[in-house]
């Protein structure tokens, strides 16, 4: 698509070789194959829709995402939360596919090393529903709400170039400023909907199953 479409300046050379036995709609598991992971931080065959769910958040820095704990990108906690209003915060959204559950932890390494802190343990109820991208502003907001925590002002006092790094993994800085605008996390998602929908009309010619 990318050579199709003329987004490179020079298109490169490629050959794709499709897959037997694949089909769009299957997660990891129902492939019947083995998970191997491709970092510490992503250990089993849902540890990459977690990755998409939070990984913006965690380039914060100031947000605990469970990279340095048990649960790499499975959570959502930070120190002055209330576990319990941060779940029901969450789960009041309604959000398709996905549940919160309250927990506290210490972090061993990274982000909030060693502080006690807490927050919520995702859950995917049905990944195929589950808006995983949305989920960060979703937690931005619940944060917001739940704690009074301005994760974006907490990030400029502590390391302003980590939010660069957001509006980098975002592809763009707009969700990350109408967030501070006062936008709902509802509001950015819906945003997104009209280039979604031109871009799936796009790649339905260049898609393969």
């Amino acid at each position: 698509m990318m050579n199709g479409r003329g987004w490179i300046a020079h298109p490169c050379k490629l050959t794709v070789v499709p897959m037997v036995g694949w089909k769009r709609a299957l997660t990891w598991e129902r492939t019947g194959l083995p998970w191997v992971p491709t970092s510490p931080h992503v250990p089993h065959a849902q540890s990459p829709l977690f990755q998409v769910a939070t990984g913006m958040l965690g380039e914060t820095g100031v947000v605990s995402v469970g990279i340095g704990y048990t649960l790499p990108f499975q959570t959502v906690a930070a120190p002055g939360v209330n576990a319990h209003a941060l779940a029901a915060t969450l789960n009041g959204f309604a959000i398709p596919g996905v549940h919160f559950r309250p927990l506290s932890y210490q972090p061993f390494y990274g982000a909030l090393k060693g502080e006690f802190i807490q927050g919520v343990e995702i859950y995917f109820t049905d990944p195929a529903r589950a808006p995983l991208t949305a989920i960060n502003y979703y937690a931005l907001e619940g944060l917001r709400k739940a704690a009074g925590i301005d994760v974006f002002a907490q990030t400029a006092k502590s390391d302003p170039t980590r939010i660069s790094m957001f509006d980098k993994v975002n592809g763009t800085d707009g969700p990350r400023k109408d967030f501070q605008a006062g936008k709902s996390a509802a509001e950015i998602v819906s945003s997104w909907k009209a280039d979604e929908d031109a871009f799936r009309r796009e790649r339905a010619h260049y898609l393969l199953y």
